[in-house]
């Protein structure tokens, strides 16, 4: 499909959902789950429209000082990402995959609606991006300086923003490191993150998780799409979990 096609029928989504939200459209049940659930369900969620994982990728240059910021990398639980495989969507000044793109314009405007006004501050980083991201983070060039920074980067080739279906929020004229003591956020997550769950998305590194590599962070949410907590039972607790490119009518 090309871009502009997908860009004119993303838009059309996006009136209908709103509308839909507009009129207090009911959203199916969705289970309660814990930290390690939520993390567990993201990495199962079986996302489209990405590639396979190619080599890796440099990072300083110094290919034995690359070595160990990957090995000091995957010790802290960080995990190499693919990249997208076919067309993003350019939304708010960044990029997503279409149906991340369209969850977010939905939780947006149900945030509107409430009250809150959220800002898209990241989207998809390509592995390059992700370089100078990395890079400009580090307080030095001694290998102790690039570790330091895990607890906040990832290294390229590591960050799940590289797959187009997390973003980063915060609020107008903040920095995202801010968000987590807003109002905003707190209607985000209050009933274990009701409202993100309702638009498909869930948190990417929720406090009380298994360790992915950074520090917790409140700012940031990965879309799985609505569907899948329909089959959350399966996807946490059956090694048989359904083709996740489609939209299975999951049992109870």
């Amino acid at each position: 499909m090309g871009t502009r096609k997908l860009a004119t029928r993303f838009t059309a989504a996006v009136l209908v959902l709103a509308q839909a939200t507009s009129a207090g459209a009911e959203t199916p049940p969705v289970p309660v789950l814990s930290d390690e659930e939520f993390v567990l369900l993201a990495e199962r969620a079986g996302h489209s429209n990405l590639g396979r994982l190619g080599p890796v990728a440099p990072i300083t240059g110094d290919e034995e000082i690359d070595n160990q910021i990957r090995d000091l990398a995957e010790a802290r639980g960080y995990q190499r990402r693919p990249s997208p495989s076919g067309p993003l969507v350019d939304v708010d000044g960044q990029q997503l995959q279409p149906a991340a793109a369209l969850a977010w314009e939905a939780l947006k405007h149900a945030a509107n609606e409430a009250g809150h006004s959220l800002r898209l501050v990241s989207g998809y980083r390509s592995v390059s991006m992700q370089v100078g991201t990395f890079l400009s983070g580090a307080g030095g060039i001694a290998l102790a300086d690039y570790e330091a920074r895990l607890a906040w980067s990832a290294p390229p080739g590591y960050s799940k923003h590289h797959t187009g279906y997390v973003i980063d929020l915060a609020l107008p004229g903040q920095s995202h490191n801010d968000f987590g003591r807003s109002a905003a956020y707190q209607w985000l997550v209050a009933d274990n993150y009701r409202v993100l769950k309702n638009f498909g998305f869930v948190p990417s590194y929720p406090p009380g998780g298994p360790a992915q590599g950074p520090n917790p962070e409140t700012w940031e949410y990965t879309f799985v799409g609505g569907w899948t907590f329909r089959c959350w039972r399966q996807l946490l607790f059956s090694d048989l979990a359904p083709d996740l490119g489609q939209t299975p009518d999951c049992p109870d």
